[in-house]
């Protein structure tokens, strides 16, 4: 079998010659970054008998993309006068927009409970803060939006600290292994 592809995205094959009774399947995969939306595949079979071919076959199959998103998170660490700030970094690669993201953030010191000096996000609002963790709500993200939340620390509760990001979304993740992020020192 000989396939080319045309410009227009279609395919054209030739089996050349089938036997009587002969069969033959023609299978395909794709991978696309499609907007959402209902999208139609179709074959069309068309024989080429002498005298008179038969009329073209065609077979269509119709697919719903959903809205997705990739979402991931990151530390970093840095030092800001007295305390020690946890940065805590959001960024979507789209390619919908991702609704209603939520950042969960906790922390554990290695004497047990630290407080947090502050919890300023870029964007959204986080609730005050437990004995260990905090919620923040960012919204929604549009594809290549980035949002930083920022947890300081005093220097001395931040040796021994482990911090912990889980961000989830209303709208589909499409990689959600890149969705949780832990940074220790």
């Amino acid at each position: 079998m000989l396939c080319l592809r045309h410009p227009s995205q279609d395919l054209e094959c030739d089996t050349f010659a089938l036997a009587p009774g002969e069969e033959f399947t023609f299978a395909f995969e794709y991978l696309v970054r499609a907007t959402p939306g209902t999208y139609v595949v179709s074959a069309t079979f068309n024989p080429l008998f002498d005298p008179g071919p038969p009329p073209p076959q065609t077979l269509s199959v119709s697919t719903v993309v959903e809205p997705s998103a990739e979402l991931q998170v990151a530390w970093s660490q840095f030092r800001a006068g007295r305390d020690v700030v946890r940065r805590a970094t959001v960024r979507s690669f789209g390619p919908s927009i991702a609704e209603d993201v939520t950042l969960d953030l906790s922390w554990l010191g290695n004497r047990g409970m630290v407080a947090p000096v502050s919890i300023t996000p870029s964007l959204g609002t986080c609730a005050p803060p437990t004995a260990s963790s905090t919620q923040c709500d960012l919204g929604s993200l549009a594809p290549f939006d980035t949002v930083t939340v920022d947890v300081a620390f005093r220097t001395r509760d931040a040796r021994g600290l482990t911090t912990t990001a889980v961000v989830t979304s209303a709208t589909f993740d499409i990689d959600p292994s890149t969705n949780t992020a832990t940074l220790q020192t």
